[in-house]
């Protein structure tokens, strides 16, 4: 996995908790597109965890290019913004994931297993601003996706989770 973050301590912070509750064993780091896009042509990995603001082009230009640099990686992009609008550009740029910055530490491990089993999913604040946006007419204003289990979804936490999956699945 590559955490690509402008912020050091959030980086480490990342890192404790992949390291610690996903089980991942080789971890690389960039502070900016530059450094992401360095590190993508010298290795084929398997999920990138990005935050919206690394510079360089625009977020959805560098997501659609990672996507061509290497198919199949899976691409998380943290957010600071609970803005369903926001969250649909980036999944119609190539993401397979939004997690907001305020719930990393909740949403982020789960939501990379959810990833790998082949879906696309949002974090809980996005949800409830796309629920918010509904049309009157009854259709939604984000595009119909599998979205993060709620409270009635979710299954009683394992004590001992599996690790990430060693191999992806095929896009």
């Amino acid at each position: 996995m590559v955490i690509a973050h402008g912020h050091s301590h959030v980086r480490e912070g990342l890192r404790q908790i992949l390291l610690e509750e996903g089980g991942v064993s080789a971890l690389a780091e960039a502070a900016d597109a530059t450094g992401l896009m360095s590190i993508l042509q010298n290795d084929l990995w398997d999920l990138i965890v990005m935050e919206t603001a690394l510079g360089g082009p625009a977020l959805q230009d560098q997501i659609m290019h990672y996507r061509v640099v290497n198919p199949s990686i899976l691409i998380v992009v943290l957010s600071p913004y609970p803005h369903a609008g926001v969250t649909e550009l980036l999944m119609e740029s190539g993401a397979d994931a939004v997690v907001m910055e305020e719930r990393i530490a909740e949403d982020l491990v789960s939501t990379i297993r959810i990833i790998c089993r082949g879906e696309h999913v949002f974090s809980r604040g996005i949800q409830e601003d796309s629920q918010r946006l509904a049309t009157p007419f009854g259709g939604n204003a984000v595009s119909v996706r599998p979205v993060f289990p709620g409270p009635s979804q979710t299954t009683p936490a394992d004590p001992h989770p599996e690790p990430f999956p060693r191999s992806f699945p095929p896009r």
